[in-house]
């Protein structure tokens, strides 16, 4: 059921880079950046980090500090 799909890169002079068919995405400015991954049911989940600096999941691109759930047990 897993789809491979073609690993094509775009990159511009804001930061900006991403990859089809892996889930990598990276945002300068003001939109943080993330990873997408799917698991074998088909389900997206990405992976970013907060202004705090703590890694969290979420089941849609963040699009707000606030947005999503810590992974684990983090500390400074």
């Amino acid at each position: 059921r897993r789809k491979i799909m073609p690993k094509v890169v775009v990159s511009d002079k804001k930061g900006l880079v991403q990859e089809s068919g892996s889930g990598v995405f990276v945002q300068g400015g003001d939109k943080a950046g993330y990873i997408a991954l799917t698991s074998d049911n088909g389900t997206v989940y990405y992976l970013f980090v907060d202004d705090n600096g703590d890694l969290k999941i979420h089941n849609a691109a963040p699009a707000a500090n606030g947005d999503g759930t810590i992974v684990g047990t983090q500390s400074a």
